[in-house]
């Protein structure tokens, strides 16, 4: 992530058995793997996948954090890797985090959340603070960012028709902040003005190069997948399912580049797509 914060945010849960993630991620140890979901468990790279949760320095996780397998990968059925359209997916955990002042479940905004709406938006992730950099942050970092129009988003000066309808656009026009390699599948969230509840309205998905003037951050829709989400979850969290999934679960204060996990979640690996 570029120009970015010390982030002490809680980590973001999808119910507290579930995750958000960008399509394709792979990871083995510390090394990143450039694959599909399908080759990551063909290669039985899954079992070595870990999830940290309520930590926000790698190298010192403390007391706080709490470590968790990955029970399955679910990919959207229709991801199509060459335009990143539907690069979204779930992660469930082999066991529930403990939700606590560290892990909360994090508002999904349904069809009736004016996301257009919501003015105060950050991004958060591990990934490299210099395009250049191979090197991930220690640190979790975050940013604050802007909604941007799709419309404009999509001119020719900008992307050019590539932006997709599942699709969101954040940063700034001149460029300077941005996430950036190793920070897809992480969080874009935004607050209500009048609240302090956080809606996750986005997974990071691509962009071309980071930090450049016309090319935001590209992130995929979670209000858009709001259904999927649900019915993949639906037949392991059912109590208190759609209470949740209309957000009257508060979460309190706190490229195209290559797959992994960034985010709030650290995942061993790294990635934003990028065309």
């Amino acid at each position: 992530m570029l120009e970015n914060t010390l982030s002490e945010q809680l980590a973001l849960l999808f119910f507290c058995t579930w995750l958000p993630a960008a399509a394709l991620s792979c990871a083995s140890d510390n090394r990143a793997v450039q694959c599909t979901q399908l080759q990551c468990i063909s290669l039985g790279l899954l079992p070595q996948w870990r999830v940290v949760i309520g930590a926000s320095q790698l190298s010192q996780r403390g007391p706080e954090a709490q470590v968790r397998s990955i029970k399955q990968v679910v990919q959207h059925e229709h991801y199509e890797p060459r335009t990143e359209s539907n690069d979204v997916a779930l992660l469930e955990l082999d066991q529930p985090i403990a939700c606590n002042d560290y892990a909360q479940p994090a508002c999904l905004p349904d069809a009736m959340v004016e996301v257009s709406n919501l003015s105060h938006c950050y991004i958060s992730g591990w990934g490299v603070t210099q395009e250049t950099s191979q090197e991930t942050a220690d640190i979790l970092q975050e940013a604050k960012v802007h909604l941007l129009d799709i419309t404009t988003c999509n001119s020719s000066r900008w992307y050019n028709g590539a932006i997709a309808s599942n699709n969101l656009c954040a940063g700034y026009e001149q460029g300077g902040i941005d996430s950036c390699q190793g920070d897809s599948g992480g969080p874009l969230m935004c607050t209500e003005e009048r609240s302090k509840r956080f809606w996750v309205i986005g997974v990071t998905s691509w962009g071309l190069g980071c930090a450049k003037a016309q090319r935001p951050g590209v992130y995929s829709s979670t209000q858009h997948f709001h259904d999927w989400i649900l019915g993949k979850v639906r037949h392991t969290e059912p109590a208190g399912l759609e209470q949740w999934a209309r957000g009257r679960v508060a979460h309190t204060e706190p490229e195209k580049h290559w797959g992994g996990m960034g985010g709030l979640v650290r995942w061993v690996g790294s990635g934003r797509g990028e065309r």
